[in-house]
């Protein structure tokens, strides 16, 4: 046994586990799949913009207010791996994954309201497609309504998203209360 393990070519095994991370990652982004090329990194204006993270934190609630689904950082519209080195270096202290995962889950816990803990509907990981590392979060759908904190001129205002399609927009009004009875069983 030990001879036929030594045998093994850890490459093999690398490249398995690659092609098995490019099965999760679909062609195109869907009811239940979003892209985001950064999570605060501007690509197109080479530099930290904060307006990013709060797209990535509406489709976070949008997938936990509706079914679920995966959301890839590090991962452009044409579902290719570009990785997260922009994210990495925009960093003062941890250029890494761990300062990545920490100031996601900040930002989460910042802007993100709900009347549970969110933490358990949500895992981070960080695979690598092209020798790039990207990061995939899972979003279980939440039992309870999350809204996103956003400001605008000194007015705080809580704001319900769900994923619909490929696309998560806001609910509001009667669509709104109508949403949450059918969904959750019960009125807003």
């Amino acid at each position: 046994m030990n001879e036929y393990i030594a045998s093994l070519d850890p490459e093999d095994e690398k490249e398995a586990d690659e092609a098995d991370v490019r099965s999760l990652v679909p062609a195109d982004e869907n009811d239940r799949t979003e892209f985001k090329s950064s999570l605060r990194w501007d690509i197109k204006e080479n530099r930290i913009n904060q307006d990013l993270e709060k797209v990535v934190i509406k489709t976070l609630a949008g997938f936990l207010n509706g079914e679920g689904g995966k959301l890839f950082i590090g991962v452009n519209d044409d579902g290719k791996a570009i990785g997260l080195a922009g994210d990495y270096d925009s960093f003062s202290k941890k250029k890494n994954r761990d300062g990545f995962e920490q100031h996601l889950r900040n930002i989460i816990d910042r802007d993100l309201i709900a009347n549970l803990p969110l933490s358990p509907f949500l895992t981070v990981q960080f695979p690598k497609i092209d020798g790039r590392e990207i990061c995939c979060v899972s979003i279980e759908s939440s039992p309870r309504q999350v809204y996103v904190k956003l400001k605008k001129q000194n007015t705080e205002t809580e704001v319900f998203y769900l994923r619909t399609g490929n696309a998560t927009h806001p609910l509001q009004g009667s669509k709104l209360g109508e949403y949450i009875e059918q969904h959750w069983g019960q009125t807003s």
